[in-house]
C-alpha cells in the first residue's frame, strides 16, 4: 500500500513540476475577443450602386437593390467560360470584357446554347 501511494505522490510531483512551465492562465479568455465593429453613422450616403450580372462584364447602375443571402440580387450570377475547358474568363486576363454590356437585371433574357454561348 505504501508503495502505491508513494508512486502516486512521485508521479503527481513530476506532473506538477512539468505543468509549472506550461501553466495556463485561467484569468484571461482562451481565445481573443473579436474587435467591436464600428457603429454606423447617421451620415452615410451611397454615391453609386451597381450590379454585375455577368462577372467581369459591364455593370448596371441601380437606384435600389434587393439583398439576397449571397449579396445583391442578380450580382455575378453568370460568367463567361471557354467552350473547350469551361474555364472562366476575367477582366484581368481580358480587360476589354468591361465593354461587354449586360441586359438590365429585371429584363427577360434567355441563353442560347452553342459554341458561341450567346446571351440574348
Amino acid at each position: 500500500m505504501g508503495r502505491g501511494k508513494g508512486s502516486a505522490s512521485a508521479a503527481a510531483a513530476a506532473a506538477a513540476s512539468d505543468s509549472d512551465s506550461d501553466e495556463e492562465d485561467f484569468t484571461r479568455p482562451r481565445h481573443p475577443q473579436p474587435p467591436t465593429p464600428p457603429q454606423p453613422s447617421a451620415n452615410v450616403e451611397v454615391a453609386a450602386l451597381y450590379v454585375y450580372p455577368i462577372k467581369s462584364c459591364k455593370g448596371i447602375p441601380l437606384t435600389e437593390a434587393t439583398i439576397a443571402l449571397n449579396g445583391f440580387r442578380y450580382d455575378r450570377q453568370w460568367m463567361v467560360v471557354t467552350a473547350d475547358k469551361h474555364q472562366f474568363l476575367t477582366q484581368r486576363q481580358h480587360p476589354r470584357m468591361a465593354l461587354i454590356g449586360t441586359p438590365r437585371a429585371d429584363a427577360t433574357c434567355s441563353v442560347v446554347e452553342g459554341t458561341q454561348g450567346v446571351l440574348t
